[in-house]
């Protein structure tokens, strides 16, 4: 049915009356409370609780320990006036007021108290109190009986407010569940101790494991710690004790495991979460698996191809370099000139064939370092002594600040050469004529282990700090993150001879991250760049 629109459902002050949850248990027992209470106050009384509705269509009203909802048409009566006024009314004659006794359902008797409820300026209904004889209720009764709706609003409103937050937690409660048993990332919960206290499905079936067999094993019988070959992420310190220990997040990492006597990859993300009684670890997990294989067989096939395309790139240097030796016969001007450039373009395209390889390499995991004891400054000397020249044609001076007693780095030379001459390069490529390209190093000392270590934190470690420095055009700032990406080049317009793949600054971070250093960048436009290597001085 219907129920008629009235005035009230335009009043101003039903836009925050709350709707009760009249089906509520502690509801029910609060309004029972509340009408006992009334008794009690008022011997010889009944009573009538009238909760509005936001809506302003109906009354919800309790009594005789029932709830009944009833249409509220009476806009402009005495209980709308009290209602709206906010202040108390007493009507000692009901029978000279007729009218009055078809505006509360459930009313029987000669004589009423009414009594707004207010909670915090909100009217949320009000409290009627009826007596069998006329002029039952006198002016104490009225503060009496205000004192008392005062505290029955708001025990009412704290009731109706806890069991809506009761209501809010079963629901998040229900979805939460939910979201776990259908997800398709593996999630669990690991303790204090390292043992597992919930799975999801999708976590059990990475393991082929019912959640409730991983539940109480530890972590390191799950993922394979205990074994002769440790997870690489774990081989400097448990990532879940550093993440209970430290209180942080442990970065993204991807654990080899053998599930069934097949080989696995997990991505995992673990993240420490506070609770009351013991502090757990969120654990979640992605099957890489597939991923991993499309990029090995990607890596592979660029392999292949990188590997037939660079013997007849050989073959033509071989021959450009016989022509222009003069053994063909002597060459004029212009096609010494032709072969100069057919020359620079095919070392072009083998040095792209050559970081193509590298990267192709690294994908598959098989990039590997020839580490040795080396001396960086040697290094040094090799990478700028073969730009020396591109860097004269340019007319870009280059300047060496290297510290005396530099110590020994456990490294490849020859990719830590393979660094110095992409930032060199680099470097030429962006600064005008008349620059200057700085190399320096250094011995720092740096707060913070570079490799990553999930130990406790120990003193700062020594690093040698390795910077190529311009004085070219900068970069912007919204670039800075992205030029390390693979074959990104942060357009520029004041520098038109910039070339290259983007390929550069990739392999310097992979190179560098393969040392266990780190690379960044300082950089603003129009005030040249600074390219920071740090490396440690000891890596076994």
């Amino acid at each position: 049915m219907t129920l008629p629109v009235t005035s009230l459902h335009n009043h101003e002050f039903l836009h925050n009356t709350p709707s009760f949850d009249v089906d509520a248990p502690d509801v029910i027992s609060a309004l029972h409370k509340v009408a006992l209470n009334v008794s009690m106050l008022f011997p010889g009384t009944d009573c009538i609780i009238a909760l509005l509705h936001p809506s302003g269509r109906f009354l919800l009203t309790y009594t005789n320990g029932e709830i009944i909802q009833h249409p509220f048409t009476y806009a402009g009566s005495k209980l709308d006036q009290v209602l709206q006024s906010q202040q108390p009314a007493i009507v000692e004659d009901v029978a000279e007021q007729d009218e009055l006794a078809r505006e509360i359902p459930g009313f029987h008797g000669r004589s009423l108290l009414l009594l707004p409820l207010l909670n915090a300026d909100i009217c949320i209904g009000g409290l009627v109190v009826t007596g069998y004889e006329p002029r039952a209720f006198d002016d104490q009764a009225v503060r009496i009986g205000r004192a008392f709706a005062d505290q029955a609003a708001l025990s009412l409103m704290s009731v109706q407010q806890a069991s809506s937050i009761q209501h809010w937690i079963s629901e998040d409660q229900r979805y939460l569940r939910t979201i776990l048993q259908t997800s398709s990332d593996g999630i669990a919960l690991v303790g204090e101790q390292r043992h597992f206290i919930e799975a999801n499905p999708a976590f059990g079936r990475m393991f082929a494991l019912q959640p409730a067999e991983i539940e109480a094993r530890s972590c390191t019988d799950i993922f394979g710690c205990n074994g002769d070959v440790k997870p690489a992420c774990c081989l400097k310190g448990c990532m879940i004790e550093h993440a209970l220990r430290h209180e942080q997040s442990v970065e993204y990492a991807e654990v080899d495991v053998t599930v069934q006597g097949a080989p696995r990859v997990l991505g995992l993300s673990v993240t420490p979460v506070a609770l009351k009684d013991a502090p757990v670890c969120l654990v979640i997990a992605r099957d890489m698996t597939a991923v991993r294989d499309a990029t090995r067989s990607k890596a592979k096939f660029l392999s292949m191809i990188t590997h037939e395309l660079r013997s007849p790139l050989n073959a033509i240097n071989g021959y450009l370099e016989l022509l222009l030796t003069g053994v063909g016969g002597e060459l004029t001007e212009e096609q010494h000139d032709f072969a100069r450039r057919a020359r620079a373009g095919s070392e072009n395209l083998y040095a792209l064939l050559e970081d193509l390889l590298l990267i192709s390499r690294a994908d598959a995991g098989q990039m590997r370092l020839n580490r040795e004891l080396i001396f960086l400054p040697a290094v040094i000397d090799n990478a700028v002594e073969e730009l020396e020249l591109t860097a004269a044609d340019n007319e870009i001076t280059m300047r060496l600040d290297i510290a005396d007693r530099l110590p020994r780095l456990y490294a490849d030379a020859v990719r830590l050469q393979q660094v110095l001459r992409n930032l060199i390069n680099n470097a030429l490529h962006f600064t005008p004529a008349g620059g200057e390209v700085t190399i320096s190093a250094s011995l720092v000392k740096h707060d913070y282990s570079l490799s990553a270590s999930l130990d406790d934190d120990d003193e700062p470690q020594q690093m040698i700090q390795l910077q190529v420095r311009d004085t070219g055009c900068g970069i912007d700032p919204v670039f800075q993150q992205r030029i390390f990406e693979r074959f990104f080049q942060a357009p520029n317009e004041r520098v038109g001879r910039a070339g290259g793949q983007g390929l550069g600054l990739a392999i310097v971070k992979m190179i560098i991250e393969l040392h266990e250093g780190t690379v960044t960048v300082s950089s603003a436009p129009g005030q040249g760049s600074t390219f920071t290597c740090l490396l440690p001085c000891l890596s076994n």
